[in-house]
């Protein structure tokens, strides 16, 4: 049985993101000998990524044998179904075909459809609007609910990171296309992961994060994205629209993914109203 908590990843996401960061961005450190087509080089990691690396290695190797021997054990179990995406809210994807580099229109990925083979117990943001800007902490901020083995579920990204990097699944679940199996996997933006430098410029403090000065509003988290293994195209290329325009062009959630309502782009109608200047000479 890990020492870890239920829910509580092995990478403590919670931990390294509640502060403000006072760098911006993460320097590169290792480059790539990949070129795209501006002929500019591609970096391989950065800072934050070799911290975060670092750091998951250290978590790693003060883990019995018993917990490693957990590590993905149940990847096999859990199944990757489609992305969720808002019509609504579009955003710009470069793509390469034989046309060359095309910018296309896209949803924006915003959930994920899962299905398990056993009986699993899985976290529920409670304000489903949380995100990498307002910060989650997972001892307050999720419900977790049974689902049972064969039934479908839909969570958002944020609460799939932290259903993914438990360590029976490790970051990977398993993904089926054009009628072959593979793996797919969590992969995090991390550039602007700003607690991850608390792991380097603090490195001898072993202060309580949770007795320091803390603001929602300031935390970062990593961005979740979800990848497939080489040579199975991209994830979004299955991705299925949550919302759909009305008639009278106001976008709604369809009926089975009701929950993500609070997620709809809406825009507010501006009430005009119209200044009259009183005659003071009448």
């Amino acid at each position: 049985m890990s020492n870890y908590e239920m829910g509580k990843p092995s990478i403590p996401v919670n931990n390294l993101s509640n502060q403000k960061s006072q760098k911006k961005r993460s320097e590169p450190t290792v480059k790539s000998t990949t070129k795209n087509k501006a002929g500019d080089t591609y970096y391989k990691i950065t800072t934050a990524n070799a911290l975060l690396i670092a750091e998951g290695n250290r978590l790693i190797k003060e883990m019995t044998e018993e917990e490693k021997a957990n590590l993905g054990s149940k990847s096999d179990t859990l199944h990757f179904i489609c992305q969720l995406g808002l019509a609504s809210k579009q955003k710009t994807r470069k793509i390469t075909n034989h046309n060359g580099i095309e910018v296309i229109k896209i949803s924006t990925p915003i959930g994920v459809k899962l299905e398990s083979d056993i009986d699993i117990e899985v976290p529920y943001l409670k304000d489903i609007t949380k995100n990498n800007k307002t910060g989650i902490d997972p001892d307050e901020d999720f419900d977790y609910r049974m689902v049972s083995a064969g039934e479908e579920f839909t969570l958002t990204l944020y609460e799939f990171m932290y259903l993914i990097t438990k360590d029976e699944y490790n970051g990977t679940l398993s993904a089926h296309k054009d009628g072959k199996d593979f793996y797919a996997y969590l992969s995090v933006k991390a550039n602007a992961y700003g607690e991850v430098y608390k792991l380097m410029d603090n490195e001898g403090d072993k202060k309580d994060l949770k007795t320091q000065p803390f603001k929602r509003k300031d935390a970062k988290l990593p961005t979740p994205t979800i990848i497939f293994e080489r040579n199975n195209g991209s994830s979004r290329e299955t991705m299925v629209d949550i919302d759909v325009r009305t008639e009278d062009g106001e976008w709604v959630i369809r009926k089975e993914y009701k929950r993500f309502e609070p997620l709809l782009n809406r825009r507010k109608k501006r009430n005009r109203t119209v200044a009259v200047r009183k005659d003071t000479n009448g």
